[in-house]
């Protein structure tokens, strides 16, 4: 069922020119990845492009997110701050 919709999104994107897609703890991210994640002031996105998909999210909220996906997590502390850590997509 994500494969599919991971599919239309890709397909979307290419139609309209469009590189990259964040999505933010939303229904859409429900919809797309089937992830939940709590939001609040800690950034939490996935992050979908043409060859890559995967969550940008705190450490200490990654480990409970993992057993609800496949994809791939880029994690960060507070001490670090979330930007130290994001992917080359």
């Amino acid at each position: 069922m994500f494969t599919t919709r991971m599919a239309r999104l890709r397909k979307r994107m290419i139609d309209t020119g469009t590189d990259l897609v964040v999505i933010g703890p939303t229904s859409s991210m429900v919809w797309l990845a089937g992830l939940s994640p709590h939001g609040d002031e800690r950034p939490v996105v996935l992050i979908v492009s043409q060859d890559f998909a995967g969550f940008i999210m705190p450490a200490l909220n990654a480990e409970s997110a993992r057993q609800h996906t496949d994809l791939p997590f880029f994690t960060w502390s507070d001490a670090d701050g979330a930007t130290a850590h994001l992917p080359r997509c």
